[in-house]
């Protein structure tokens, strides 16, 4: 069963400082608000454990994902500035990898989507 579908999903996993957990959380409210305009995403969410948080993301395709983060790169920053990304995951078929790799620099791990469905 091949994977027919161009979504890419990104998971990124925040060490929040000492106290500054509601701080994060309201960032995290600001940074959805301007993915929820994004037209090219499906899903962004944020969960929570103590002072972890997990970031969820699923967008159309590569391009998708790459056009959202002038959306909320001011926010992003903010949020490093409180939190430190301990993983950032990019999963994606074959054919949309490439094309997340001006996220090198944040040395992602990069799975390759294989089987599934999106509905």
């Amino acid at each position: 069963m091949a994977f027919e579908d161009n979504s890419c999903i990104i998971g990124t996993y925040f060490k929040i400082q000492d106290g500054k957990e509601e701080e994060f959380k309201g960032l995290c409210e600001r940074l959805v608000e301007k993915t929820q305009r994004h037209t090219g995403c499906f899903h962004c969410s944020f969960s929570f454990n103590s002072d972890e948080s997990y970031w969820h993301q699923v967008y159309r395709d590569a391009e998708a994902a790459i056009a959202n983060l002038p959306n909320v790169g001011q926010v992003l920053q903010d949020m490093t500035e409180i939190a430190d990304v301990v993983r950032l995951e990019m999963h994606a078929p074959q054919n949309e990898l490439p094309k997340l790799s001006g996220f090198s620099e944040l040395q992602p791990h990069y799975f390759t989507i294989e089987y599934g469905f999106r509905r």
